[in-house]
């Protein structure tokens, strides 16, 4: 399309004009760079997800475990000399190298590309890029959403040349023709994004696939401590790895395992390692169990709920949004109503939820800007839309006995949230044990309140929220004695 605008009416000069004058006339000349960037926007389009492996957004983006994708460069070289084992490729050097730099896009490298074809990346992983145009109408179609989707906004599109003052070499899509603003071509870029913003909504939030997330996260927590335990051991010489040493090897195994697996074939593959191995390590029965679980489609069950703590996703994020911080936090909790931390899991997202800014440039009267900078309500509505769906979640294991309101009243305080539904305590642990303990102590309001003053400084209660634990039963002990006294006080003092 943005090769061909240059025979179209109205067209305007860009950087095939440039490539043409700069040919001297020379057709061959012309002919091998159009080729080039041709197959280099080709063999991009079709590579650019190469490095994903099974469940990579859980273990990259969720879990932080493995180096992300698009900065794998060990992945991408072990995927691309497997390709090269059986196909038939016959690239330069060069050509091989600026490929690299679009497939590993994360790692900031793409001013790698020459001037000139600084626009192949805008084509292959911009906002608005060949890729969206491929993946949303289908993904749409198999989900069963409805989409009616335009491509008008190609008309106008093209690539500008390397010599411009600003935004040299991108990919643009003009916003006037004829003379005249396109109000729906911008309408339709943002229809795109809208599009966008609902699969998040509909399909990657929706209840049961982050259920399936937050058990795949416990799965592979429990997979990779079963794998560092087990190689802490082995170290050379027979001399014990550090920790640090054990979390890399485990990682690098994990690695090596996931890039030859599909998504069936790595829990199929996890189950049946794991239930030979359950007698050398509790963290493989726990894989076996959830790997047993996700292939029956027996989910997790969601127990609760926080979407109004939006203001604060930042600061909640920053001190939970880390695995680490969660395993411990859900170790905590199962400990105080006496359940295994691997039948509990809290999600707690990037409060971004996926967004992407409209980075794509638009053309308009006054000159090129990038689309996010347009004074626009649609943008800014689908932006708030993202912000929106941010939400914590907790989820336990189906079947699980365990008393809910402690669990929630626990999670609720340390994350200073309180959950949606009304039959979901919005109280705090010390209201729930203030709450229990009157129903066996007969404690004025007065004393109540003494109760939920002294027993927040008292040594139980600041040893649990230190981190040091402790079951619900044993601070239930603990407040009732202190409500006794109160009791008896208050009594003795009519």
């Amino acid at each position: 399309m943005v090769l061909d605008q240059r025979n179209t009416k109205g067209h305007v000069p860009d950087i095939f004009d440039q490539w043409n004058y700069e040919a001297r006339g020379d057709k061959n000349v012309y002919n091998e760079r159009v080729g080039r960037a041709v197959v280099l926007c080709r063999l991009g389009a079709l590579l650019h997800d190469i490095g994903h492996v099974p469940f990579g957004h859980t273990l990259e983006d969720d879990l932080r475990l493995l180096v992300p994708h698009d900065e794998n460069e060990e992945r991408f070289t072990y995927y691309w000399n497997e390709i090269l084992k059986t196909a038939k490729i016959e690239l330069d050097e060069e050509l091989v190298k600026y490929l690299k730099v679009l497939v590993l896009s994360g790692t900031g490298s793409a001013d790698a590309l020459p001037r000139d074809l600084r626009f192949v990346k805008d084509l292959i992983g911009n906002t608005i890029c060949a890729d969206l145009l491929d993946y949303l109408p289908r993904d749409h179609y198999f989900s069963g959403l409805p989409a009616q989707l335009g491509k008008r906004f190609l008309d106008g599109a093209y690539v500008r040349k390397t010599d411009e003052r600003f935004h040299w070499s991108r990919f643009t899509v003009r916003l006037f023709r004829n003379n005249r603003h396109r109000v729906d071509v911008v309408t339709e870029l943002y229809k795109y994004l809208q599009y966008r913003y609902e699969l998040n909504e509909r399909l990657l939030y929706h209840h049961a696939k982050v259920a399936a997330d937050v058990m795949l996260g416990k799965l592979v927590s429990a997979w990779h401590s079963a794998l560092a335990d087990a190689v802490r051991q082995r170290g050379p010489n027979d001399l014990p790895l550090s920790d640090a040493q054990a979390n890399q090897q485990a990682i690098a195994k994990v690695e090596e395992i996931v890039r030859d697996a599909g998504d069936d074939s790595l829990l199929e593959m996890l189950y049946a390692e794991a239930r030979k191995k359950e007698h050398e390590h509790s963290a493989w029965r726990t894989v076996a169990r959830i790997c047993d679980a996700l292939l029956s489609r027996r989910l997790y069950k969601l127990v609760g709920r926080c979407t109004s703590a939006g203001d604060k996703a930042d600061d909640i994020y920053r001190e939970f949004g880390s695995r680490t911080a969660q395993l411990e936090l859900e170790s905590r909790v199962a400990e105080l109503v006496g359940a295994d931390p691997s039948q509990i899991a809290l999600w707690i997202p990037s409060p971004k939820m996926r967004e992407k800014v409209p980075e794509v440039v638009v053309q308009s009267k006054s000159g090129p800007r990038i689309l996010a900078h347009e004074s626009s309500s649609k943008g800014r509505e689908i932006i708030k839309a993202h912000h929106q769906l941010w939400s914590i979640s907790l989820y336990v294991e189906p079947g699980l006995d365990l008393d809910r309101e402690v669990l929630l009243a626990a999670i609720a305080d340390e994350l200073e949230i309180d959950w949606d539904a009304a039959r979901q305590s919005s109280t705090r642990l010390i209201d729930v044990l203030v709450s229990r303990v009157c129903k066996e102590v007969d404690l004025t309001p007065e004393g109540a309140r003494e109760l939920k003053r002294d027993f927040v400084s008292s040594e139980p209660f600041a040893n649990y929220r230190g981190g040091s634990g402790g079951s619900f039963k044993k601070l239930l002990s603990h407040a009732k004695v202190m409500a006794r006294k109160i009791a008896r006080r208050h009594a003795g003092g009519k």
